[in-house]
């Protein structure tokens, strides 16, 4: 893993596509990086895999998809963490004042469409969205002074929303922190 120096880096390990609804040895599972970011997933069956680095200060990595064949080491897979960046801000009520208790959410519009399951079911066929995609949707509060922060947010394209007609777009780079008055 890349960027995680002094940091204790977690790899969870996913199908990509899973069985809903996941049998327990099935489950997601996550494994630890060392101080040098090097990692090992043993026993994976053939097929496609997600894995998925996270660290604390750092922003979840999108997904990064691996094929395993039967009985096949990878030893070459890369996972590249960035700083988290954050939105913080206060948010205004209809008069100035500042509102406690808004909701302030945050929706990624720079992630690729996510994939759908598909599912074939006794009464037809299902399809819903992969439980596994990443989140891109982050959500904060305002406290009693009208003060919102969301945090550990991927770099990209962002559209912010704190109620109907109250909405923005921003573009946010890796670590940097965004400051707003909705």
């Amino acid at each position: 893993i890349d960027a995680i120096a002094g940091h204790s880096a977690s790899i969870e390990v996913v199908e990509s596509q899973p069985v809903i609804p996941a049998r327990e040895w099935e489950k997601p599972r996550t494994e630890t990086a060392d101080a040098e970011g090097r990692f090992r997933i043993g026993a994976l069956r053939a097929g496609e895999w997600k894995l998925t680095a996270s660290a604390p200060d750092f922003a979840k990595a999108d997904p990064v998809p691996v094929t395993v064949a039967a009985e096949q080491a990878l030893d070459d897979v890369r996972l590249t963490l960035a700083a988290a960046a954050r939105i913080t801000g206060v948010l205004l009520g209809p008069g100035g004042a500042p509102r406690s208790g808004g909701q302030v959410q945050a929706r990624r519009t720079s992630v690729p469409a996510s994939g759908m399951i598909k599912e074939e079911l006794a009464r037809g066929t299902s399809y819903r969205r992969d439980p596994t995609a990443p989140g891109r949707n982050y959500v904060g509060r305002s406290d009693e002074r009208g003060r919102f922060a969301i945090e550990g947010l991927p770099a990209g394209s962002y559209e912010i929303t704190a109620g109907p007609g109250v909405q923005t777009n921003l573009e946010l780079a890796a670590g940097e922190e965004a400051r707003l008055e909705l």
